[in-house]
């Protein structure tokens, strides 16, 4: 991992930058929550907001190389064949520095850390899955997750009640009971709103939000679904401080369907103050 001095003295809002050939599928994850697969077979540029899932102390961003799901628990095994040239990746740790000066706002981006890979490179044989990896310790005064004060428990403690309060949320969408429905997510929405503090409050995110639930709901084939807990999994994430119900492929088991498509809504939820409360 290389890693670059500090040159910033304000606030620091952190994100990923990522690169990724085309040869090879990979998953982002950071501070143990998957944050998205890159498919192979193309080219991927993205840039990953992080800074509203910043652990106490230390923290890790890793981008998995070579694997379809989100383990690197099994058996290194070797890539047949001479490596392809776009059997690479590169992972940086990025900041930005937003400045106000009377009216105008200047952003200023520094990359603190980066780590490089290229099948190419390598001596011997290219062991697959593999990753890379950034560590880092956000600076004083940095936004925390809800999720990292939370308690770690076991899948046996929580799996009926996540999927009681995931039950719940979809019932509300279901029954258009959109006030209700904002109410649950309020807290999701304040965290955002003071990690962002130069974009739109927390009541202006509840508005948006509530036209856009409203906007869906106009369509004659709206209609909500959720997946039977049977052939679910309880998904534990953040060491076991994050928790939420998903398909066999990954996906949030509560869809909506409207203007004919369908798409999963994530509900993720922590044990806080004695309860399951919805935090992601």
């Amino acid at each position: 991992m290389e890693v670059n001095p500090d040159p910033f003295t304000g606030p620091v809002i952190y994100g990923l930058g990522i690169t990724c050939g085309d040869a090879l599928a990979a998953e982002i994850v950071v501070n143990d929550i998957s944050f998205g697969k890159l498919a192979a077979g193309a080219t991927s540029l993205e840039s990953i907001p992080i800074h509203s899932d910043l652990d106490l102390g230390g923290n890790v961003a890793e981008l998995l190389i070579g694997v379809s799901e989100r383990s690197l628990s099994g058996p290194a095994l070797p890539l047949p064949g001479k490596p392809p040239a776009t059997a690479n990746a590169k992972l940086q740790l990025e900041g930005d520095e937003v400045l106000i000066s009377g009216e105008g706002l200047s952003v200023t981006t520094h990359t603190f850390a980066r780590d490089i890979w290229d099948a190419r490179t390598l001596a011997g044989p290219v062991m697959l899955p593999t990753a890379l990896r950034v560590t880092f310790e956000p600076r004083a005064g940095s936004p925390v997750a809800p999720w990292a004060r939370a308690q770690a428990l076991s899948a046996d403690d929580v799996e009926a009640a996540v999927y009681a309060e995931t039950a719940i949320i979809a019932e509300m969408l279901r029954d258009r009971n959109f006030d209700a429905y904002v109410g649950a997510t309020s807290l999701r929405r304040q965290h955002k709103a003071r990690c962002y503090p130069n974009g739109p409050n927390a009541e202006v995110l509840r508005e948006e939000e509530l036209d856009d639930l409203l906007q869906l709901s106009k369509a004659k084939d709206f209609a909500v679904r959720i997946a039977a807990q049977v052939g679910s999994r309880l998904r534990a994430q953040a060491k076991s401080r994050l928790f939420d119900f998903v398909d066999t492929q990954g996906e949030p088991i509560v869809t909506i369907h409207a203007n004919g498509q369908s798409f999963a809504v994530q509900h993720q939820f922590s044990f806080i103050d004695k309860g399951l409360q919805l935090v992601r």
